[in-house]
């Protein structure tokens, strides 16, 4: 299953922004994936925001 994209977001332009983000911040701070799902709460009582992707500073 694809992770959910904000409203009006293509998967290109999400593709393009993240790629920016990396060449920002560095690679290893740019969350996707598999590495997003530790900061998911599991706890949530609604589904409508859910993370694509994260960095870190």
């Amino acid at each position: 299953m694809a992770d959910p994209l904000p409203p009006g977001v293509t998967a290109e332009q999400m593709a393009e922004a993240l790629e920016r983000f990396r060449q920002i911040v560095g690679r290893e701070w740019v969350f996707t994936d598999e590495k997003v799902v530790s900061y998911r709460d599991p706890y949530t009582i609604t589904t409508m925001r859910v993370a694509t992707g994260r960095m870190r500073p």
